[in-house]
């Protein structure tokens, strides 16, 4: 955003938590979603890792909430050593059944795309299912009260490839994978202005823009008043 010549990184503000970074974290998962095996063992590896920041009974509000997209990885969760050891700790649910929990930190696990974002169909109209898609993701992305760590494959459309935008410029990409991951808690200053300033610095955020950029109306007439191959460029000119 651009106030009055200055720009601010609205994501990078303190979440009221300056423990724990704000926003969203993307986890790039590369898996086989078809083996609950193998989903498992990723499962396991990374929520390990960020459990042992925390007390084995924090309370649910105070800890870690995992919100997964079968009811089979939400169960082996639940079932596993973790679950077990920070019984008050670690909640895990469908993200069909997240609406009205909260906690410090929260984890979207996606292994496969497709549930959490928007579908449509050949003509550009969405399918039956997209308002549930969108339910869906408006809950995973909102049960945090500081970092949401995002663990899915790529998965750009909707809510959710946005999530992963903002969450790439924030902090970059951290990976997992057969039950190895890069992930660590993302450096952050408590600070929410000063922390601005450094991210502002990291990503030349600060960086003037050149070029010539239509106006809006412009590029209204250039859409109604050309076929679809010319809409936004005369593909003469190439």
């Amino acid at each position: 955003m651009n106030l009055f010549g200055r720009s601010f990184v609205g994501s990078f503000a303190s979440g009221g938590l300056p423990c724990k970074p704000p926003g969203f974290q993307f986890v790039l998962w590369d898996t086989n979603a078809r083996i609950n095996g193998l989903v498992a063992v990723d499962l396991e590896t990374l929520v390990s890792q960020v459990l042992s920041d925390y007390p084995p009974n924090a309370g649910f509000a105070n800890g870690v909430f995992i919100m997964t997209t079968a009811t089979d990885h939400k169960n082996n969760l639940n079932s596993s050593a973790l679950k077990k050891n920070y019984a008050r700790t670690l909640r895990v649910e469908t993200i069909a059944n997240s609406a009205g929990g909260t906690a410090e930190v929260a984890i979207v696990a996606q292994p496969s795309t497709g549930f959490l974002n928007t579908r449509f169909y050949p003509d550009g109209s969405p399918t039956e299912d997209t308002e549930d898609c969108l339910g869906r993701i408006t809950v995973g992305l909102t049960r945090s009260k500081s970092l949401t760590l995002l663990v899915s494959p790529l998965d750009m459309m909707g809510l959710i490839g946005m999530a992963q935008v903002i969450a790439t410029i924030a902090y970059g990409i951290q990976g997992l994978r057969r039950g190895e991951t890069t992930w660590d808690w993302p450096k952050f200053n408590a600070n929410p202005e000063q922390e601005n300033r450094e991210q502002m610095q990291r990503w030349s955020l600060n960086t003037v823009l050149h070029g010539h950029i239509p106006p809006w109306q412009s590029l209204t007439n250039i859409t109604t008043t050309k076929p679809i191959s010319q809409k936004a460029y005369d593909t003469d000119s190439f």
